[in-house]
Parts: C-alpha cells; sequence; structure tokens
C-alpha cells in the first residue's frame, strides 16, 4: 500500500507520495515512484496506488510513453485528461490477448481465494467431506447475498459478454476452483454458486484486490481553479477496461479548499477530523448494541405493557445512532475540518507542499511505532502544481546522485528547447 495527499487551494495544488513498494504477500518493502508529470508542458500530476503495474506494465513505463505521445498538446479540463489517459490504456500494446487472458483468470484466482479464506477461518478440524461440502455452500450462499445486495454494475463494461467469457475461460477456471477448492470433493452445486459469483463480480464496480488507484489534478487549459479525479482501475475485461470513479473535487464549484487522503489516510483523517474512522464506527455499532439492549430491558421490566417487538426497538436505535453520528460528524466538522480548510485557503504554494509531505509522514511515523507492517516510508516526493508556474518539484528523490552526473541536466535542458522525445524516454524524466 502506501500514502498520498492532495492539498488544494484556489492557487496550486500540493501532491505528496511515500516510496515504500511492497511486494505481493512476501512482506518485502522497496523504494519505488509514484508520483509524476502527466505532462511537461501543462500543469497536470498523476499518483499512483496499489498494484504498480497495468496488466504486468510498471506504471511508470505506461505514464512516460503516454506524456510523450501527448507532447504539447493541452486538454481543457482535468476531466478531459483523465478520459483521454483511459481510452489510451485501451491500446493493443498494453493488452495484447494473451494479457487479457491472464488478467481475467488472476481476478477469478482473487475471488475464489477470498472464498477460501472465509471457509477456512470457520472450518473445524473434524469436518468431514459432506461437511465441508455444506459449509463451503453456505459462505457461497452469503456472498451471493453480499454482492446482490451491494454490489453496484460497472457503467465501463456493460458491452462485455461476461457469459462468452466465463465459457472460453471455463476449463481454466475449473482448474482454479480444484486447486483452491480441492475440486474433486466439491459438488456441481457449489461449483455452479462459485461461477455465479465471478459473473456477477466481474459485472459489479467491486474491484479486485489487483486494483490500481490513479490520481490526476491540476489546471485544464481552460481551467482557473484546479480539481483533482481519482480512478480505480482492474485492468482490461474482453474488449472493454474496468474502472470506476472514485471520487472528484473541483476548486471555485464545491469548495475553496480540501485535504484528501488515498490509500492509507486514516491519521490524515485523525488529523483534520480530530478523530479516528475506525473509532467513529466502533462508537457507532456499539451504541447501537446498547440501544438495543436498552430497549429490550425496558421492555421486559414494563411487562411488555408496550407491545414493541424486536424489530421495533431495532429500527428505533438505528434512527437513534445515525442520529448520533450525525451530531458527532457536524461537531467534528465543525470544530476540526473547518478551521483547517480555512486556514489552507490562504496558504501559499510552499506551505501547501510542506502540509502534504508532514501529513504523509505522520502516516509513515505511525507505521514504524505500531505493529502493524510498515507499508508506508521512505522519501517524500512533492510537487506542486499552479496555472503559471505549472509542475514543479519540491522534493524529488533520484536513484543516481544527480551531481554526479551533469551530462543528465545537460540533456534536460536541450530537451526542453528541442522537444527531444528520445532524452524524456532514455533518461526517466
Amino acid at each position: 500500500m502506501t500514502a498520498e495527499i492532495a492539498i488544494l487551494n484556489k492557487s496550486a495544488v500540493a501532491l505528496a507520495a511515500d516510496s515504500a513498494v511492497s511486494l505481493g504477500t512476501s512482506g518485502k518493502i522497496f523504494s519505488g515512484n509514484k508520483l509524476f508529470a502527466l505532462t511537461k508542458w501543462h500543469p497536470v500530476g498523476v499518483m499512483i496506488y496499489n498494484n504498480a503495474e497495468y496488466m504486468g506494465i510498471p506504471w511508470e513505463t505506461i505514464i512516460k510513453i503516454y506524456r510523450l505521445e501527448l507532447g504539447k498538446h493541452a486538454k481543457p479540463s482535468i476531466q478531459d485528461y483523465v478520459d483521454d489517459f483511459l481510452t489510451y490504456l485501451i491500446s493493443d500494446r498494453f493488452s495484447t490477448e494473451e494479457q487479457v487472458n491472464n488478467n481475467f483468470l488472476e481476478i477469478a484466482n482473487d475471488e475464489f481465494k477470498k472464498i477460501w479464506r472465509t471457509v477456512k477461518e470457520n472450518e473445524r478440524k473434524s469436518l468431514s467431506v459432506q461437511g465441508r461440502n455444506e459449509l463451503i455452500a453456505r459462505i457461497v450462499k452469503e456472498r451471493l447475498l453480499e454482492l446482490n445486495e451491494n454490489a453496484d454494475e460497472s457503467e465501463s463494461i456493460q458491452n462485455s459478454d461476461i457469459e462468452t467469457l466465463v465459457s472460453k475461460y471455463r476449463s481454466q477456471i475449473d482448474e482454479l476452483i480444484e486447486q483452491i477448492f480441492h475440486g474433486p470433493k466439491v459438488t456441481e452445486s457449489i461449483k455452479s454458486g462459485i461461477l455465479k459469483i465471478l459473473r456477477i463480480s466481474i459485472k459489479s464496480g467491486q474491484m479486485s484486490g489487483r486494483y490500481t488507484g490513479i490520481v490526476i489534478a491540476g489546471f485544464g487549459d481552460e481551467e482557473i481553479f484546479p480539481s483533482i479525479y481519482e480512478v480505480v482501475v482492474d485492468g482490461m475485461i474482453g474488449k472493454n477496461l474496468k474502472y470506476k470513479l472514485q471520487q472528484k473535487c473541483q476548486i471555485g464549484q464545491d469548495t475553496d479548499a480540501a485535504v484528501i487522503p488515498f490509500a492509507q489516510g486514516e491519521m490524515v483523517n485523525r488529523f483534520m477530523e480530530g478523530v479516528d474512522p475506525e473509532f467513529l464506527k466502533f462508537l457507532q455499532f456499539t451504541t447501537k448494541n446498547i440501544m438495543n439492549d436498552f430497549g429490550r430491558t425496558v421492555r421486559d421490566e414494563a411487562n411488555q405493557h408496550y407491545n414493541h417487538n424486536n424489530e421495533t426497538i431495532e429500527s428505533l436505535s438505528k434512527v437513534m445512532t445515525q442520529n448520533l453520528h450525525e451530531i458527532l460528524m457536524n461537531y467534528c466538522q465543525a470544530n476540526f475540518v473547518q478551521p483547517v480548510t480555512q486556514v489552507i485557503r490562504h496558504l501559499p504554494k510552499e506551505e501547501l507542499g510542506g502540509m502534504a509531505e508532514s501529513l504523509v509522514s505522520l502516516t509513515s511515523l505511525k507505521r514504524r511505532v505500531s505493529f502493524e507492517q510498515e507499508t508506508v516510508g521512505g522519501p517524500v516526493d512533492v510537487a506542486i502544481i499552479s496555472k503559471g508556474e505549472g509542475f514543479i518539484w519540491q522534493k524529488r528523490k533520484h536513484y543516481f546522485e544527480v551531481t554526479l552526473n551533469p551530462s543528465y541536466l545537460n540533456r534536460q535542458i536541450v530537451d526542453v528547447y528541442r522537444g527531444g522525445k528520445l532524452n524524456e524516454i532514455q533518461f526517466g524524466l
């Protein structure tokens, strides 16, 4: 994972990202780049988080090739940059038939393993084959119910024929089921349920664990104030790119200032709201249970003079809990969030960058002094984007010592005057 921050006011956007890149489930952490200029000529930046690759290709490579081909061409708005970049990802060179096949099967593998982990968490050691199949059937049924209740359909892949894709990969899917669920012991009824889960989850707006978050921010050519878009991408499904707009913020239209965390943003939320979101969830859950217990106790003590059943009590407790949660959130907004955003409205560019870096560093410190895996850390890259100066690095790490490579700096100067595409690719700008 990672920690990334965007801070916006009417003058500029500050983007900050840590450098920690985790290798799968091995726990190994490496240093990597997550913050880039989307164009060398205009005030637009991009950050990525979670999966560092798209269809097996590093995002850094894709972004720099896109930047090269975009050249000096400007888009009217940040939304236009987002739409153009997503369209660019559908290119055949980034999604060969083999890559598309692998992506589908890897998504299926992730979904099957998610079900299997739930089975193992509930499985008893002495469970018979029949009992085990009954447990799997129950877990599959619960997962189907969850998807039907919570999963909205993804607009981006509505034209994909999922039935045809499942039929195309049926033999590989059956092999995956056998490997993960020890297939010969799994009934055809269970297999049918697992395949139904696969169809619904792929068609839904839910992303697999292999998704990538893309954050594009800055100024379009016709925009006076900055805006930011967050999109999550799950790769190609058939001939369509599966993606979802996660959130957007347009300064001057929605608000005058904003602090937006991405990926692991718990410390930013604590700083901005004065309370941890997980604690608020715990408080809401606990309050609901207390209200339920209180209502039942009152009913029992009153010898049921009031004919309130459990459903009525739970309904009332739900409303009361929601009201309490709303009161708490309003308090947080008035006493924590609004005072900070009022100051951010007037912060100069360099202060925006310093604040963004501090919030990323705060998340890294929290990980370091807790028993959680240190998935945030390393040098923090900071960029400030403004309408006049464009994309400016305030802090940036290099894998080499810049002072030992004067030819590197010379090439940048030459590249600016020549618009040299070859230099930009060769030397990783």
